[in-house]
This record gives structure tokens, sequence and C-alpha cells, in this order.
């Protein structure tokens, strides 16, 4: 199933299709952008601008800050206490993208 009409490396535009995929699409967008991209491609960066999506909405002071810019919480921790404190749709969309990076989802999905 083709997702991706980009022919050139864009994760801005990988980034806007996995968003707009169905849930049970999006893992397989990401396999489609490693195929078609091969080392150039890291699903891991997909994780980021969530992430950064995230951080553009918090307050310089906000504890949440602190999980997302942590370089010691695993993926689905991360993801787990986004979740908790009210991200669920972001952290929902992190999991297909931990899946994909080949981490534990610790449950999440």
């Amino acid at each position: 199933m083709p997702f991706l009409k980009i022919k050139k490396l864009d994760y801005g535009k990988i980034y806007n299709a996995y968003k707009l995929a169905p849930y049970s699409d999006k893992q397989a967008l990401l396999r489609e952008a490693d195929e078609k991209f091969g080392l150039d491609f890291d699903p891991e960066e997909i994780l980021e601008m969530i992430i950064d999506e995230i951080n553009e909405k918090l307050s310089d002071d906000d504890e949440l800050l602190e999980v997302t810019k942590s370089l010691y919480l695993k993926w689905h921790e991360i993801a787990g206490k986004l979740k908790a404190a009210g991200f669920s749709e972001q952290a929902e969309l992190m999991v297909p993208a931990i899946k994909e990076c080949g981490y534990d989802t610790g449950g999440l999905g």
C-alpha cells in the first residue's frame, strides 16, 4: 500500500502523512519510508517531531519539559507520562513510531 509520493527524503512531508494516516496504517507508512530511503531514514526523527510540537505548547517553566527533554527515559516512558499529563493524542501518535524503531512500547499499544 504506497503512502509516500515524495522522491526525496523530507521528514516534514513524511510527518504530515504520518499524522493524517489512519492509526492502523501509521507503522506501515514508516516502514515504506524506511524501504524507500534506506539508511537515510530514521523513524526516531518522527518521535522527535512529536516532542517538538509538544514542547511548543509548554511554558518554559513547565515540569513536563523534564520529561520531553529527558536523555534517560525510554520512549514508551515518555509517551506514558505525556498520556498521564493530558497529551493522549500525542502519546498515541508515538506508539507506531516507537514500534517501527524496534523499541519496547511498555504495553502502550
